[in-house]
């Protein structure tokens, strides 16, 4: 009888032990899967979520917590939880989730495919039964990334969904690619950081996938609603989504596709200012487009990386 990998779940929390312990009691309640252990990485929290969280964790074996000094969102979470971990498979997951029943068997299996180097699961809402939150994602010629079939009732099934890739809330990798491809790109802070990693994957020649039986609800970007200002969750995307392109796009596509991006984003600035009335948003295009001019050298060697 094969044995089954040891399956790693890193998680990161931020000021939300609530909710992480509530994850943490449906992955205990609803995984069938054998060998896993849980790797929860606080990230310098400022009320009592370190405290809380050991305590809990205290009498759950396969359990370890990652008490953190400082908080560089969710790539250097992820990457810190990574660290501490033993797994063939990591399943990196944002706290705000509930898994269902036989929720990680699907995953594992997914990425026993050869040509398998991601794998998600079925994304539905937590507020509304049976209502899809997304089923992977698509990215657009320019970058823009977008969520697949939310809103449409889910129909479950034992098939596999290609997509350009998975949501940072839940990404199950094999170690040896994951380490391969370098971790997660400590620069993205959070935004964008997942259609890196599938986009640097597609390009070692592994594709991404949702698995369709694995289901878990999402209650929705919790951490950033509740920790993070919206003109600053704007600024990672926009600087993010940029730097993505720069990264991992054909050189010679570049050449038109930076123009048409820029041109898009002066028209979004004038109308943050006149029409919307935010120059605080404005202001984070702004300084998006600034940054990456800044970081043009240091991310276009990042190309060969």
């Amino acid at each position: 009888m094969t044995k089954n990998p040891l399956v790693s779940l890193i998680i990161v929390n931020y000021n939300g032990h609530s909710i992480t312990k509530a994850m943490t009691e449906s992955i205990l309640k609803n995984t069938n899967y054998s060998p896993y252990e849980i790797i929860l990485v606080d990230n310098a929290s400022t009320d009592q979520s370190q405290l809380m969280l050991k305590e809990y964790l205290k009498d759950i074996d396969n359990a370890l917590l990652v008490s953190r000094e400082v908080n560089d969102f969710l790539t250097g979470g992820y990457n810190a939880g990574f660290n501490c971990s033993n797994g063939q498979v990591l399943v990196f997951m944002n706290n705000d989730l509930v898994v269902c029943k036989k929720w990680l068997t699907p995953l594992v299996k997914a990425l026993q495919q050869p040509d398998t180097g991601i794998a998600g699961s079925a994304m539905l809402s937590f507020d509304k039964k049976n209502i899809i939150d997304n089923l992977g994602c698509r990215r657009n010629w320019l970058g823009f990334g977008f969520r697949l079939d939310t809103g449409k009732k889910f129909n479950k099934s034992d098939s596999l969904k290609k997509v350009d890739f998975v949501p940072g809330s839940l990404i199950a990798i094999k170690r040896t690619l994951f380490q391969r491809l370098g971790k997660f790109d400590v620069d993205y802070l959070g935004n964008y950081e997942d259609v890196d990693l599938a986009w640097r994957a597609k390009k070692a020649g592994f594709k991404s996938v949702v698995a369709l039986n694995s289901v878990v609800k999402h209650r929705g970007s919790w951490t950033v609603n509740k920790e993070q200002q919206k003109s600053y969750s704007s600024y990672l995307c926009r600087r993010n989504r940029l730097m993505t392109q720069i990264k991992n796009a054909p050189m010679f596509s570049l050449f038109i596709k930076l123009p048409i991006y820029i041109s898009s984003q002066v028209i979004l600035i004038i109308k943050e200012i006149l029409i919307n009335i935010r120059f605080d948003l404005a202001k984070a295009s702004i300084n998006a487009i600034k940054w990456n001019i800044s970081n043009l050298s240091k991310n276009i060697k990042k190309r060969n990386q």
